[in-house]
């Protein structure tokens, strides 16, 4: 995962390429994860980005290139989208 500052090197994949409007914190789930969730500015529009179980975190302000992932989901008959960064500590099964 690219380290959380501005401009930090080399991002490779989906990224996005903006500035920090806004973050919110909350603990998910039975393990009580926690969530941050931050309102990135990105060319005139808004994204909510989801940053699971962060390490550390970014400063409202502050311009990212955030590596991420895009998951489709439908809810009550309406397709959403969550926008994920992207790292290497997915839960799953490798097959």
């Amino acid at each position: 995962m690219a380290k959380k500052t501005a401009n930090s090197g080399t991002v490779e994949g989906l990224v996005l390429k903006g500035s920090v409007a806004g973050r919110k914190k909350r603990n998910v789930g039975a393990k009580n994860t926690e969530l941050v969730t931050y309102k990135i500015f990105a060319d005139g529009k808004a994204y909510f980005v989801k940053d699971w179980a962060p390490k550390d975190y970014f400063s409202v302000g502050s311009p990212v290139e955030l590596p991420i992932i895009v998951k489709a989901h439908q809810n009550n008959g309406q397709i959403m989208i969550d926008y994920t960064i992207s790292n290497n500590s997915y839960s799953g099964e490798d097959f």
